[in-house]
């Protein structure tokens, strides 16, 4: 079920597409696997994207959701968002008190297609998770990890409201920015 189309310049002449945002399920996770491996084929510096494994894609599908868009029916972008297991809280990574932390969903993974990156798709839909989130009557915090060394996700996050509260290792010693918005103080 498409939730919406938006258009995006798509070169400096000023030309619009139209693209479709779809709520992905289950049944996508081999075609979410396959683009991820084929885009990162093409990241220079593979430290900065951390894939997700099938068991992963299935836990968060139960926890979250994910969002695809799609340029005639070919996946280009995805962004996904979900409610952590409580040992794996980002919470605790910024000092959030407990009692806050079912109230924390995480901006989990967003990938694009390097021909379709530099466009303005990765700022629109993490604003449309943001709005999502916002309105589900549970999300109070989104947290999100990323590395220092994607500026242009860095300086997204940064442009949507998300602040740096700390860089440490994650995910088997890697560099991350733990990232915080608020949709209340704390």
């Amino acid at each position: 079920m498409s939730i919406n189309n938006f258009s995006i310049k798509i070169n400096k002449n000023g030309i619009h597409k139209t693209f479709d945002i779809k709520y992905l399920s289950a049944k996508h996770i081999s075609q979410l696997v396959d683009f991820q491996n084929k885009c990162i084929e093409s990241i220079i510096n593979k430290e900065t994207f951390v894939p997700l494994s099938f068991n992963e894609w299935e836990y968060l599908f139960e926890h979250g959701f994910c969002l695809g868009v799609f340029d005639n029916n070919k996946i280009i972008y995805f962004i996904a968002a979900m409610y952590p297991p409580l040992e794996e809280n980002l919470g605790h990574d910024i000092n959030l008190e407990n009692k806050f932390l079912p109230n924390v969903a995480h901006l989990e993974i967003a990938l694009c297609s390097k021909i379709y990156q530099g466009y303005g798709i990765h700022s629109k839909m993490v604003g449309l998770c943001l709005d999502i989130l916002s309105n589900d009557n549970r999300t109070k915090f989104v947290c999100a990890t990323i590395s220092p060394d994607n500026e242009p996700s860095l300086k997204t996050a940064q442009n949507m409201g998300f602040k740096i509260y700390t860089t440490k290792k994650k995910y088997g010693g890697l560099t991350r920015c733990i990232l915080c918005k608020s949709f209340q103080q704390f």
